[in-house]
């Protein structure tokens, strides 16, 4: 994490005058601002939420193997990590 993680994330909504296309402006207050298609910002937006879900889940399953457990964080990293490749191979095979 860096120092702008602690920044206010800013979202606005909007329609293209030019357009009439809706659109969604996002970014860090005091920084970089895009501009995407609202059906873009939708993807975007449940790409993050499966993205925390799983950081939540990796977190979880890190705490059990290191506190519970008493494995190496070395080894549970490696584990989270193998779990990853599992995850996308799997994915793949269904695709």
């Amino acid at each position: 994490m860096d120092k702008d993680d602690n920044k206010l994330w800013i979202t606005e909504s909007g329609v293209g005058g030019q357009t009439h296309k809706p659109f969604v402006v996002f970014g860090q207050d005091g920084g970089t601002k895009y501009q995407v298609e609202a059906e873009s910002a939708r993807q975007l937006g449940h790409s993050l939420i499966e993205a925390a879900e799983a950081a939540d889940r990796d977190a979880d399953l890190f705490a059990l193997l290191v506190g519970k457990l008493g494995q190496p964080p070395e080894l549970a990293a490696q584990l989270l990590g193998d779990l990853r490749v599992v995850a996308s191979e799997r994915r793949e095979k269904t695709v």
